[in-house]
């Protein structure tokens, strides 16, 4: 199995896009009031690989960089939470020399901050009637 190389001009932008992301986190924190979070970055140029460590709220946002069959672009973004198992996902394919990093970033920060996926577990007793099951859920 070979090993992947990225290209220069992609090594780039992924780092550039690290920031890009970190910035609209900062700003979206800075808007609804809560504390700017701390991130820490880490990339692997040769596998195409980056990671964002959050620690407000404790999680990652994954990065992995890879060409399709068809030779697009593709960068995939993956949110993890602390304590959680639902991961965010969020596909960002590139085209073009005018693409909108700022637009991709905004979109991979506004997965982090919608969170995971939070599934209520209505508490059942044998006198709720009916209804309230169907409004519970």
């Amino acid at each position: 199995m070979g090993m992947i190389i990225m290209s220069a001009p992609m090594a780039t932008r992924l780092l550039s896009f690290l920031s890009l992301v970190e910035d609209a986190l900062k700003r979206d924190a800075m808007d609804a009031g809560t504390p700017i979070p701390s991130v820490n970055r880490i990339v692997n140029y040769p596998k195409g690989l980056a990671r964002l460590t959050i620690d407000a709220g404790g999680g990652t946002i994954l990065f992995q960089h890879f060409d399709l069959a068809d030779g697009e672009t593709c960068v995939r973004a993956t949110a993890t939470w602390a304590n959680r198992q639902e991961a965010g996902h969020a596909a960002i394919y590139p085209q073009g020399d005018d693409f909108d990093w700022r637009a991709a970033a905004s979109r991979v920060a506004a997965v982090w901050i919608a969170g995971p996926k939070s599934v209520e577990i209505a508490e059942v007793t044998p006198d709720m009637p009916a209804d309230a099951l169907r409004s519970a859920s």
